[in-house]
Parts: structure tokens; sequence; C-alpha cells
């Protein structure tokens, strides 16, 4: 009796597809001036992100608490907070 692979295994085995070469790049790394290299990696990047979705990987998620004494403190996107202008009311 011969054994049969599950699905989870055959995909495990299955080979990676190749990666597609980037229009542009071979020109762009075998150009020695330095301005005209740095002009052709800017339009390799605008083609290379106008093709790739965004995809999130991760978000903030703050856990501060607050009092309605507290008033002006801030908290950025790097979680840093901001005291300059808080202050506290009785």
């Amino acid at each position: 009796m011969r054994s049969r692979r599950s699905p989870r295994a055959e995909r495990r085995r299955a080979p990676l597809p190749q990666a597609t070469a980037v229009p542009g790049r071979p020109e762009a790394r075998a150009t020695t001036d330095e301005d005209e290299r740095k002009a052709k990696y800017r339009k390799i990047n605008k083609t290379v992100g106008k093709d790739l979705p965004i995809i999130p990987i991760m978000h903030y998620s703050h856990g501060h608490v607050g009092s309605d004494r507290v008033a002006s403190l801030f908290y950025d996107a790097g979680d840093r907070t901001h005291l300059v202008d808080a202050s506290l009311t009785a």
C-alpha cells in the first residue's frame, strides 16, 4: 500500500517561486556617475512602490490611562510622552 502525503506536506515541498528581476537595476548598478545612479534608483523605487501592495504588519496599541485633572498631555506615535504643556488641576 502506498502512503499518501498530506496537502500540507506537499506545500512544504513545493519549490519557491523565482523572484522577478527589477527592471533597470542592472543599469543602475553599472552606472558610475553618482547623481545618475541615484536618479535610476529613484525611478526603480517608484516602480516597485507602485506595483507592490501595502500590507500592514503591525499597529500601535497604547495602554494609557487618563484623568479629567490632567490637561495637555500628549503621546506621539512612538509612545513618547510630551510633558512640556501638561498640567494638573485640582
